[in-house]
């Protein structure tokens, strides 16, 4: 996340409020779902990773402060992961 850091907590959000957004907007919406059939943003596209990174970047750019999110890393596996930095 980027903006105006903290003096004292030497943070640029608070990672309880984050923490609350994530759950509120991902993780309650696609954990533990068929992403093929019940996560109606996918419904129609292939579920790759790179599909998963830019909806939750999608979810979460509209959640957060506009211009906050600077980029995304989701992690599938060990040898698996996806970055993402938004359009352009």
């Amino acid at each position: 996340m980027v903006g105006r850091v903290d003096p004292i907590t030497g943070r640029a959000f608070s990672s309880l409020h984050l923490d609350a957004i994530v759950e509120g907007t991902i993780v309650e919406r696609i954990d533990h779902k068929n992403l093929n059939f019940d996560v109606p943003e996918l419904l129609g596209h292939v579920t790759t990773g790179e599909n998963l990174t830019k909806l939750i970047w999608k979810l979460l750019s509209d959640a957060l402060p506009h211009g906050s999110l600077a980029r995304l890393k989701l992690d599938m596996s060990p040898s698996n992961s996806f970055e993402y930095y938004g359009e352009g």
